[in-house]
């Protein structure tokens, strides 16, 4: 549910002609999954707040969503001992990051 909720958002928030890069690594302790893309991005004031129940920035207003996903992601990776992180991106949009312990 955490990777997909990512997915969406990255291929919602973004530009029409823009990417989703998705990458993945895995070491002996722990797998990092990243998700980046090249729209909107996050206002830094408001990087921690994404994760909040219902939080919506000013900016996506106008895009269908209820502020869930993000906090569903990261109870998600929680609950698996994991961590998530964002990012802003200097070229534009925002790169989301969760590591994983190997089980």
């Amino acid at each position: 549910e955490a990777m997909t909720n990512l997915l969406e958002n990255a291929v919602s928030y973004n530009h029409p002609q823009g990417s989703v890069i998705v990458g993945l690594q895995e070491s002996d302790e722990r797998i990092i999954f990243t998700v980046q893309d090249t729209g909107i991005g996050i206002p830094e004031q408001e990087l921690d707040r994404v994760f909040h129940k219902f939080y919506r920035s000013e900016a996506v207003k106008n895009i269908k969503g209820t502020g869930l996903g993000l906090s569903i992601s990261k109870a998600v990776v929680l609950a698996h001992h994991g961590d998530i992180a964002v990012r802003n991106v200097v070229s534009g949009g925002s790169c989301f990051t969760v590591t994983l312990p190997v089980a």
